[in-house]
């Protein structure tokens, strides 16, 4: 169980690193705010639901 966990926290960890880059590659870059808005809907809610899913769960919904 405690390798679940981990297997669900560095999975958040790798998505919540892609959508930094992402939004640090939007600024440099000129990228149009609804190219940025499919990107935080694309990676980030199912970051968010992963989170929520724990907070209420207790859990990672993933394993």
């Amino acid at each position: 169980m405690p390798l679940n966990y981990a297997l669900s926290w560095l999975l958040n960890f790798i998505i919540m690193a892609v959508i930094a880059a992402i939004v640090d590659k939007a600024y440099e870059n000129k990228i149009e705010e609804h190219q940025l808005l499919g990107a935080f809907i694309l990676f980030a809610m199912p970051t968010l639901i992963e989170l929520a899913s724990f907070i209420i769960r207790g859990r990672p919904s993933l394993f």
